[in-house]
């Protein structure tokens, strides 16, 4: 698997790495390189903004994910016996907890990229390249 290597010059990463820290931060922000001309060139703000957009979209994805297997466990707290209701409100817990977690994760793993103008890649982004 030959995975490419971005290169920011010197400029634009003194340019534009706060812009790419806010978008990091908020990543509902990751159209601002599509509104200006400017910014269309920075291959910093390509690569944050394809970056935030993927977080943002797992972000999204793991939360419905979540809500999905808490309406799924939701539906066996009815059981009269009160353990097996006991086992399925820790196991959603639990379950959340871990989503959770992974949504933290990919958030702070973003937002240390782009602090550092760095080319990480968030997992499962590899093969996503949304602005070119």
């Amino acid at each position: 698997m030959s995975e490419e290597k971005v290169v920011f010059t010197t400029d634009d990463v003194e340019k534009n790495k706060t812009l790419g820290i806010v978008m990091a931060i908020f990543p509902i922000l990751f159209f601002l390189p599509l509104v200006s001309e400017d910014m269309k060139k920075s291959e910093l703000l390509k690569f944050r903004a394809n970056q935030s957009c993927v977080v943002l979209c797992l972000i999204v994805i793991l939360n419905i994910l979540k809500a999905i297997i808490g309406v799924i466990l939701g539906l066996f707290m009815n059981i009269p016996v009160a353990f097996i209701v006991t086992i399925f409100s820790v196991l959603n817990t639990l379950i959340g907890i871990a989503i959770g977690l992974v949504m933290i994760a990919l958030y702070v793993m973003n937002i240390v990229s782009a602090a550092k103008a760095t080319d990480m890649k968030i997992p499962l982004s590899d093969k996503i390249n949304l602005f070119k």
